[in-house]
C-alpha cells in the first residue's frame, strides 16, 4: 500500500515564517552595523592614502604645505587660489573616488542628505582640509580677514599629532575657532550659519561614522575623533583649547565629553 504524502500544515508554515522573521530582526541591525564599520574602515584607508599624497607634496616642496591663496590677481581682478584639490591633483587624478568618504558619495543635488552628502565646488568630494593648514605667499597679510600668524605653513611642527589636516567634511575647507558652536539640529547644512568665518566647526562636526569623523593629522596619522573632542584639537597656531566653550544642542548632549 502506497504511503500517503503529507505536506506542511498552515500552522507549521506560520511557525517557520515567524522563526525566519525573528532571525532577520536579530541579524539586520548587526549587518547594518557591520556595513557602517566597513565603510568607516575604507574611509580611514582613503585618508591614509591622502596622507601619502600630502607627504609626497610636502616632500617635493621642502616640507611646505599648499599655498591655498596665491595672492595673484587674474585678468578680472580675482585672487587666484591653489586649493588642496589643485595642489594634490597630480597624485590623486587616477583615483578620483578617493575624494569621497564611502558613507557620503551622493551630491546634495542628486538626493544626498547631510551628514551623508558630498559637496560641489569646481570639484566634488566629501572630505575637506583644515583651512588653517596652508602656506600663503609672503605678501599676503591676511586671508579674508584671518591673521596669517594663525596658519600652519609646513609639516615640521611640534605637536603635529594634534593638528587636523584633512577629514570628513561638509565643505572643501573651513577655519574653526574655539568659540564656534555646533549645528542647532542634526543634519543642519553648514551654510545656514554663515558662509565665511562663523561657526566653521559645523563643517566638520557631523555624524558621519557613529558620532565620529575620521581625520588625517599633520603627522600623517589617521584616527577617529568624537564630535565634542573636535573642540580640543589644535586647529591653528593661536587656537586655545582652554577657551573652547561651545553650547551643546540637544542632539549632542548625550555624546561623550572631551578626552
Amino acid at each position: 500500500m502506497k504511503a500517503s504524502r503529507r505536506g506542511f500544515t498552515l500552522i507549521e508554515l506560520l511557525v517557520v515564517i515567524s522563526i525566519i522573521a525573528l532571525l532577520l530582526a536579530i541579524l539586520m541591525p548587526a549587518l547594518a552595523r557591520i556595513r557602517k564599520e566597513a565603510r568607516s574602515t575604507v574611509c580611514k584607508a582613503h585618508l591614509k592614502q591622502w596622507g601619502a599624497f600630502f607627504s609626497m607634496y610636502t616632500g617635493d616642496y621642502n616640507g611646505s604645505l599648499p599655498e591655498g591663496y596665491r595672492g595673484i590677481k587674474n585678468s578680472v581682478g580675482d585672487i587666484l587660489s591653489n586649493f588642496w584639490t589643485q595642489a594634490t591633483e597630480p597624485y590623486y587624478k587616477d583615483a578620483p573616488k578617493l575624494l569621497f568618504c564611502p558613507s557620503a558619495t551622493k551630491l546634495e543635488s542628486e538626493g544626498g542628505r547631510h551628514p551623508f552628502s558630498a559637496w560641489t565646488y569646481y570639484w566634488h568630494g566629501s572630505y575637506g582640509i583644515n583651512g588653517w593648514v596652508c602656506n600663503p605667499m609672503p605678501e599676503i597679510e591676511n586671508v579674508d580677514g584671518a591673521l596669517i600668524t594663525k596658519f600652519w605653513r609646513n609639516v615640521n611642527v611640534k605637536g603635529a599629532v594634534y593638528v587636523p589636516l584633512f577629514m570628513d567634511s561638509q565643505w572643501i575647507d573651513g577655519w574653526p575657532e574655539p568659540h564656534d558652536d555646533p549645528a542647532e539640529y542634526y543634519g543642519q547644512p553648514w551654510w545656514t550659519s554663515g558662509f565665511n568665518y562663523i561657526n566653521n566647526m559645523q563643517r566638520y562636526c557631523i555624524d558621519r561614522h557613529n558620532w565620529n569623523i575620521n581625520c588625517l593629522f599633520l603627522d600623517f596619522s589617521v584616527r577617529s575623533v568624537g564630535l565634542k573632542p573636535l573642540w580640543k584639537l589644535k586647529w591653528h597656531r593661536l587656537y586655545d583649547i582652554n577657551t573652547a566653550s561651545p553650547i551643546w544642542p540637544d542632539w549632542m548632549k548625550k555624546l561623550r565629553e572631551y578626552k
